[in-house]
C-alpha cells in the first residue's frame, strides 16, 4: 500500500504578534489556554465543556475558540463578540504547524520553557494560597 504523507501547513508568529495579543490577554491566560487545549485527546473540541472548566477566566466558548484559532492558525481576533456567540463548526486542521519567526535557538527555547514552568508554578501557589485564605 502506498500512503501519501499529508503535508503540514506552516505559519509564523513574530514578536510583534505576541506583543499585540499580550495587550488583550495576559501571558497566564494564554499559557493556561495552551495547556488546556494540549490535554485534549480528540481532534474535535467541545468548546462549551472547555470553557466550563477553564482557568483562563474566559467565559464565552466562542472567544475561547477564537483565541485558540488565533494562536494555532493565525485566524483573526474579533474585537467584540456577542455574548450569545456560539463556537464555529470545528473541523480543526491539526496538520498546521506554527513556527517562531525569526527561528528560536535551543538555548532560548529552553529558557522560555523554564520561564513558562515558573509562571505556572507561581500561579498554582497563588491559587492554593487564595483558597486556604477563603
Amino acid at each position: 500500500m502506498n500512503h501519501k504523507a499529508k503535508k503540514q501547513k506552516k505559519g509564523t508568529i513574530t514578536q510583534q504578534d505576541v506583543s499585540i495579543i499580550l495587550q488583550r490577554y495576559t501571558a497566564t491566560t494564554l499559557l493556561a489556554l495552551l495547556q488546556e487545549v494540549s490535554q485534549i485527546q480528540d481532534t474535535k473540541f467541545d468548546w462549551d465543556a472547555l470553557v466550563k472548566r477553564t482557568k483562563t477566566g474566559i467565559t464565552n466558548a466562542r472567544e475561547y475558540q477564537m483565541l485558540w484559532r488565533h494562536l494555532a492558525y493565525r485566524d483573526e481576533l474579533v474585537e467584540k463578540l456577542e455574548d450569545e456567540s456560539k463556537p464555529l463548526d470545528d473541523d480543526s486542521d491539526l496538520e498546521y504547524e506554527l513556527e517562531a519567526f525569526p527561528p528560536v535557538n535551543n538555548e532560548a527555547s529552553t529558557e522560555a520553557a523554564v520561564c513558562v514552568k515558573g509562571i505556572l508554578a507561581g500561579k498554582r501557589r497563588n491559587e492554593a494560597k487564595r483558597r486556604r485564605n477563603q
